[in-house]
């Protein structure tokens, strides 16, 4: 997404802004804008870490349930 300073410093102008004033504000816009922002890169990055981390958790559950199986087992004989 990209943010139109040059349309947001006209609006800000036509209410009365000073041209200094109106362009300042629309490039702190914009630079707030693309800090916050969320690509769809970076929602991919923050699925894949989540996958892994699940994948590893269900591993350890799988791991834990097994040795809980295996004791229950021997002291039931």
């Amino acid at each position: 997404m990209t943010v139109d300073t040059l349309t947001i410093a006209q609006r800000l102008q036509a209410v009365g802004a000073a041209k200094e004033l109106a362009e300042e504000q629309a490039q702190i816009m914009r630079e707030v804008v693309e800090e916050e922002l969320v690509t769809k890169a970076d929602l991919r990055e923050a699925i894949a870490q989540l996958r892994t981390e699940i994948n590893r958790m269900a591993l350890t559950i799988i791991g834990t349930l097994t040795v809980i199986i295996a004791l229950i087992e021997f002291l039931a004989r």
